[in-house]
């Protein structure tokens, strides 16, 4: 009884299941993406599609007006002079964005004081700047894959889907798909669970079998 019911475990779990699914695989897709196209049209930086929550990478107060935005606002009137620099100021993207309006930003140290400024730029030249080509991102593969299918799967998170990336003549952006994964983790790994705890059974029921058929081979030797 034991011999057979191992044998049956076993085999059912070793001939017809494959290795990557009873102990699990990471080479499955797990995170979904969008690429979202970036154009320059009419002055303005515009996305083909719904951005990234966290905006554009080398560009403030696109989407997210933080206290540093507030304050610098004000640079629109004329440059600001300063005693010291703003700590805040030294992690500030190139770029930051008001009104539909783009600007560089520049400071010039003079002694003991530092001036603040925002030149004028296109939003052509911010775009063109800011991005990357796909050859020198991370995951050139993936992003290729991205751009070329629009939305797709892709085996782990990129390092930074705000980073704009040059491809051709176009520019992206790539939106993370919350919740759309291709498979799900939890139920997965409970079902990877469950194959090796049938595994391990059908094992010690090998063992158990094998053990009393000695036994019974034995007695009937002595027999």
């Amino acid at each position: 009884m034991y011999l057979a019911l191992g044998v049956l475990l076993v085999s059912s779990l070793v001939f017809a299941t494959p290795a990557s699914v009873v102990f699990g695989s990471g080479s499955e897709s797990d995170f979904t993406y969008t690429a979202v196209e970036v154009t320059a049209e009419s002055g303005a930086l515009a996305f083909d599609g719904e951005p990234p929550d966290d905006g554009l990478r080398g560009v403030d107060c696109l989407s997210d007006y933080s206290r540093l935005c507030g304050l610098e606002v004000r640079q629109l009137d004329g440059d600001v002079t300063v005693e010291k620099v703003n700590p805040v100021e030294r992690r500030a993207a190139p770029y930051v964005a008001f009104f539909d309006q783009y600007y560089r930003r520049v400071h010039e140290r003079n002694g003991s004081t530092i001036t603040y400024g925002l030149q004028p730029v296109s939003a052509g030249t911010v775009l063109d700047d800011i991005a990357r080509p796909v050859a020198e991102t991370n995951r050139p593969s993936s992003i290729r894959r991205l751009v070329s299918e629009g939305t797709a799967a892709v085996p782990h998170r990129l390092r930074d889907p705000t980073q704009a990336v040059r491809s051709g003549e176009s520019y992206y952006v790539f939106n993370y798909q919350r919740g759309e994964t291709p498979r799900d983790q939890h139920g997965t790994g409970v079902a990877a669970l469950g194959r090796i705890a049938m595994l391990l059974v059908g094992l010690w029921s090998l063992r158990r079998g094998w053990v009393q058929y000695d036994r019974w081979r034995a007695s009937r030797r002595d027999a």
